[in-house]
Formats: C-alpha cells, structure tokens, sequence
C-alpha cells in the first residue's frame, strides 16, 4: 500500500489505546510493506477493527483502515482457498465415483457374456443352417398355393355351370307355362374349365330338381 507513514512522531499513544496489546504502527509497517504474513505472526487477525489506534494517534495516520483492509483481503484469501478446495474435493470424489461405476458395469457386463457363452439357449445359430430351412419352408409352401389356385379354378367353374343350369331350367318352366315348345330354348354353353364327375353329379341333382319345382309351378298354375 502508498500510505506514508514516516510523519509518525513515535509517541506510543496507538500502542497504550490498543485494547489487545498490539502495536498499530508496527502492524502497519509490516503491511504498507507487503508483509501481510508477517503481520499475521505479530496478531493481526486479534485486531478487532476498534479504531481507537487510528482516533488516538496525534498525526491521524489511518491505521485501523490498513489493519481492517488487510484482515479483510486475509480473510478472502482464506474463504476462496477453502472452497477451491472444496471444489476440488468434490470433483476428485465424483471422478472416483465414476470410475468405479464404469469397472462395475464392465464386470457385470463380463458376467453376462460369459453366463450367455454357458448357456445353450444363448448359442449362435449356423447361418447356413438357417438359409437351408428357409428354403426348404417355402418350397413346402409352394405346392399349397399350387392346391389353392387350383381349387378356386374349380370353384369358379363350378358356379359358372350351376348358373348356366339354374338358367336353363327357368327358362324351359317360362317356355312350358307360355306354351313355347321347350326344343326352341338352347342349352347352356359347357363351361370353358374342365368339370369332373362329381361335379356333374351335383349339377344332375340340381337340375333334377330344379325341374321338379318347374313342373310343380306348372300344374298349379293350370287353369282348372
């Protein structure tokens, strides 16, 4: 600190007001200085910051406003050391923490592969064998969808000659009640796909009756 201090006459009277026994001029010395710690092994931090040195002294030197400013700047000094160290406290155990977090899951995780290597549920499947039984489902499945495809042919030829019948009938009974010679109506074209024997026998009972309720119609409605 620039504070002249050489106007000091020497006269003791900061020393007798001192209620802690220090020597105010002393202390100041030591920090106009530079000698904070020097100040501090001589009692500076016993100053309790009265001011009664300073109102004492006959040449009004400010030294309570030195001893104040430089407990202040100590004690400053000392909170920011003690959170710097806090801080770095905290972040050392949190680093720890982390790196113990990282070797415990790489542990379990070991476990796990090694329990999945044990365990036959777990085993890996030969690619080949899986290519060759995914051939082998669809050509199990091709000859099925031949079947359905073949089967819905015949189902379709199958209603294509029951309506073709069906039509026939109905037209013969229209002929037979209208009096028109049943010779004049044509027969149903063969269906275009291949009908089997049962098919055929489905189609004579269907007709069988159909013209059964023809003749039926007929009779009752003859006029009587």
């Amino acid at each position: 600190m620039s504070v002249a201090l050489d106007t000091c006459s020497r006269c003791g009277d900061c020393l007798s007001a001192c209620k802690e026994k220090l020597s105010p001029i002393t202390l100041a010395e030591l920090i106009v200085a530079g000698q904070d710690g020097q100040a501090l092994q001589y009692g500076l931090d016993h100053c309790t910051g009265c001011g009664d040195c300073q109102v004492a002294c006959p040449s009004e030197l400010p030294l309570a406003t030195l001893l104040i400013d430089s407990l202040n700047a100590h004690e400053q000094a000392r909170w920011q050391a003690l959170n710097a160290n806090t801080w770095r406290e905290r972040h050392q155990w949190r680093e720890a923490r982390l790196i113990r977090a990282k070797q415990d899951r790489a542990e379990r995780l070991a476990a796990k592969a090694v329990n999945k290597l044990d365990d036959p549920h777990f085993a890996a499947p030969d690619k080949q064998a899986r290519i060759e039984a995914a051939i082998s489902r669809a050509a199990e499945q091709t000859p099925s969808l031949t079947a359905t495809d073949d089967s819905q042919h015949s189902s379709d030829a199958l209603d294509q000659a029951k309506r073709a019948r069906i039509h026939a009938i109905m037209a013969k009974a229209q002929a037979k009640r209208e009096g028109t010679p049943a010779t004049a109506v044509s027969e149903p074209a063969e269906p275009a796909h291949p009908v089997t024997p049962a098919i055929n026998a489905k189609h004579a009972k269907i007709a069988e009756a159909m013209a059964k309720a023809a003749a039926l119609r007929a009779e009752q409605n003859k006029p009587t």
